[in-house]
């Protein structure tokens, strides 16, 4: 009867090596695996804004590039600033139609970025005329997206006409 139960323990112990040491290592392969595959089918986070801007006819003649570096640590984080001209004429809500463009902007960067696991927010300053998109990935902001709208008032066409010069 004894050695009965010892060959019962022996096996249940070799077994419980054998489950243990697969769990382990075959999780820790396939989380490897999974984080090559992401990272080699993610296309470039530029190219996904680029392509995004090009949607809306923002011209690359716009975009300013920086790099940012935090002086304690060797991160660097990216950072683009994007002007847009807007001519106002006087009695024109055109700047509704900047800030519903600016919107579908958030909305489709989203949508893009969330397949590879990339965040995004934003930041609305009313005063300076600007919005700030934050992209983040594992809870660190590598990228900043910075609209600039600058504001043209443009006279209406009937002072244009009274005031034309002779």
């Amino acid at each position: 009867m004894e050695k009965q139960s010892f060959i019962r323990i022996f096996i249940l112990i070799i077994l419980s090596v054998i489950a243990i040491y697969f769990i382990y290592f075959l999780n820790a392969k396939s989380s490897l695996d999974i984080s090559k595959i992401r990272y080699g089918s993610a296309p470039d986070l530029d190219s996904i804004i680029l392509k995004t801007f090009e949607k809306y006819n923002i011209p690359k003649t716009s975009l300013q590039y920086k790099k940012i570096k935090f002086v304690d640590t060797e991160f660097v984080r990216d950072e683009i600033n994007v002007n847009i001209p807007v001519i106002i004429p006087e009695d024109s809500l055109f700047v509704v139609k900047t800030d519903t463009l600016i919107l579908l902007i958030h909305y489709d960067l989203k949508q893009e970025l969330s397949k590879y696991d990339y965040k995004i927010s934003g930041v609305e300053n009313s005063l300076e005329n600007k919005t700030i998109f934050f992209i983040e990935e594992k809870g660190k902001i590598i990228k900043t997206i910075i609209f600039k709208i600058k504001i043209k008032k443009e006279r209406s066409i009937s002072y244009q006409l009274k005031n034309k010069r002779k």
